[in-house]
């Protein structure tokens, strides 16, 4: 799936403003209730409606066997990260990128499971990247350490003989 993405649309529903979250690239499709969709990429749509209740939030559309097919699934989410410009506050950039980061990995470890038979920690998106993360930090914070212990030394300013160390 070296072509999925993921495109954001402001867009005006039905029943209020909201957004529509497409994620696209999946695998080819085969076996659509609409054979117009077989052979193309699957994708997955999240309609996020503003709401400020939450009742029946997360509902996936019924198959209709013209748009919404087991290869284009629809979902319903009502929330208020769906009201444009409302409770715009210096939490909200944090509360969006959680939800988008939700979003990804949900989706991701769907399709891991569904598509590649993954189960457990495998099944998480880039799991292979996450997993380098800590060592990385941890040679950056040795690196930072070593400089840290040679500007000491090389400066002749301590008395005494401190050495930093990584614990």
């Amino acid at each position: 799936m070296d072509s999925s993405h993921t495109t954001i649309t402001p867009k005006i529903f039905g029943n209020g403003e909201g957004l529509e979250l497409v994620y696209d690239g999946g695998d080819i499709c085969v076996g659509s209730e609409n054979s117009a969709q077989d052979g193309l990429q699957k994708k997955a749509t999240f309609n996020i409606i503003c709401a400020e209740n939450t009742d029946d939030n997360f509902v996936q559309s019924p198959v209709n066997s013209n748009t919404v097919t087991k290869c284009t699934p629809e979902f319903t989410i009502r929330s208020p990260a769906g009201c444009n410009g409302r409770g715009s506050n210096k939490w909200s950039y944090f509360y969006w990128f959680c939800f988008f980061v939700a979003i990804y990995m949900g989706v991701g470890m769907y399709l891991n499971i569904k598509n590649k038979g993954k189960s457990g920690m495998e099944a998480i998106p880039h799991i292979d990247t996450f997993r380098k993360v800590p060592g990385a930090v941890s040679g950056l914070v040795g690196s930072v350490v070593n400089k840290a212990n040679e500007a000491r030394g090389s400066s002749g300013k301590s008395s005494k003989n401190t050495k930093y160390t990584l614990v």
